[in-house]
Formats: structure tokens, C-alpha cells, sequence
């Protein structure tokens, strides 16, 4: 059999979770993408109160914990970005579904 009769096929990929891997909670990305590669970086927001004399409790500062920092190649970057973006397609789309199917089961009613 020649190469050009062998048809290629995508690997079987096998999905292993190192020990201690963290999971964390963020609230925003901030990033660059240019021709040389993709930064992004994720992060977490806390809210730090400022207490007032009588006791009461209002937002005073904002502490920003930087979480991860990724660095890839622009082609990375790039199809990571379009996968998020059919996942949140897909996201948007499922919602409406529910949506149209509340209302129309408010309506049989």
C-alpha cells in the first residue's frame, strides 16, 4: 500500500486529567494575538467592601487575581477562539429554544 492510498484519519485522543490539576473559578480574559503568538490570560475578580462608621457595607475595591497565563501559537489562539464561538452559538441557540418552549407551553394552558 502507498502513502497516497493510505487515507488519514484523526487520532483517537485520550483525555487524562493530571494529578493535582486545579479547577478555578474566573470572571474575565484579557489577551493579544499577533503574528508572532496568543497570550491570554485569565483572571478573578473579588469585590473587597469598605465597612462604614455605622456598621453598613459598600463595594470599596476590586482585587484582581491573575489565575492563568496561556501563551500558543496564533493558529491555536485562532481555533480556540472559533470553538468558544460555536459553543456559544450553540448556547444561544438551546436558550431560545427553552424560551419558545415556555412560551408556547404558557399558551396551551
Amino acid at each position: 500500500m502507498d502513502e497516497k492510498s493510505i487515507k488519514m484519519e484523526m487520532p483517537e485522543i485520550s483525555v487524562v486529567r493530571k494529578e493535582g490539576a486545579q479547577m478555578v473559578p474566573i470572571t474575565g480574559v484579557f489577551g493579544t494575538l499577533s503574528p508572532d503568538g496568543g497570550q491570554v490570560t485569565f483572571f478573578h475578580d473579588t469585590v473587597i467592601p469598605t465597612v462604614l462608621p455605622k456598621g453598613g457595607m459598600m463595594p470599596g475595591t476590586i482585587e484582581r487575581t491573575i489565575v492563568l497565563e496561556t501563551h500558543m501559537s496564533p493558529q491555536t489562539f485562532v481555533s480556540i477562539a472559533h470553538w468558544m464561538m460555536r459553543k456559544a452559538e450553540e448556547l444561544e441557540q438551546f436558550m431560545e429554544d427553552q424560551k419558545k418552549d415556555t412560551i408556547e407551553s404558557m399558551t396551551e394552558e
